[in-house]
């Protein structure tokens, strides 16, 4: 947190970290197109067409 600029402190008290004023954060998701090859990296060595036909039942 403390690389996005959050007001981040060690609270010795708690023995936990904690903001020292209100903070928010807002997330998200992006998207991005995949290769093949990256494709099977990520599900194990499958393409996700083949992924999509195993799941269809």
């Amino acid at each position: 947190m403390k690389e996005l600029n959050a007001p981040v402190y060690y609270d010795v008290v708690q023995q936990s970290y904690a903001y020292s004023e209100p903070t928010e954060f807002k997330c998200g998701f992006f998207m991005e197109s995949l290769n093949e090859s990256a494709q099977r990296n990520l599900t194990g060595g499958f393409g996700f067409d083949t992924i999509k036909r195993l799941m269809k039942f």
